[in-house]
């Protein structure tokens, strides 16, 4: 039940030849069965329901969660029509932009916020340079 341990125990006064050849024993008992012992019960907790996967909710109506609101009232030709020479296309009643190689959202906001980005002014002068190119 308990185990004992051979411990050398230390004067407060040191004495080197004393304190070597003393050996004390002391009794150390395991704290587990020290608790068994005294009628406690240690099993595995069981899991807690927060364990299993969570599913991200996904936009099936008007009103939920998550998901991107579909806009009615413009297409893709729209948009085509209100930003020419910025090298839009449509395909697939998708707005993709040639200058960033992109599909864009149908919003006037998100399509000026595109045109207006580094990456957009970057690839529009290497197509305009390509264009002025081949002109000549």
């Amino acid at each position: 039940m308990a185990e004992t341990q051979n411990l050398s125990d230390r004067d407060e006064s040191f004495d080197s030849s004393d304190s070597d050849n003393e050996d004390v024993q002391v009794q150390v008992q395991d704290p587990i069965l020290t608790a068994r012992n005294a009628g406690a019960s240690l099993s595995v907790p069981a899991k807690a329901n927060i364990a299993r996967k969570r599913k991200l909710p996904t936009n099936q109506g008007k009103y939920n969660q998550r998901g991107n609101k579909t806009i009615a009232n413009t297409t893709a030709w729209d948009r085509l029509k209100d930003f020419p020479n910025h090298h839009f296309t449509v395909i697939d009643r998708k707005l993709r932009c040639n200058a960033c190689n992109e599909e864009l959202s149908l919003k006037k906001s998100s399509v000026k916020k595109h045109i207006e980005s580094k990456k957009h002014k970057k690839g529009f002068l290497i197509l305009q340079r390509a264009n002025h190119k081949t002109r000549q």
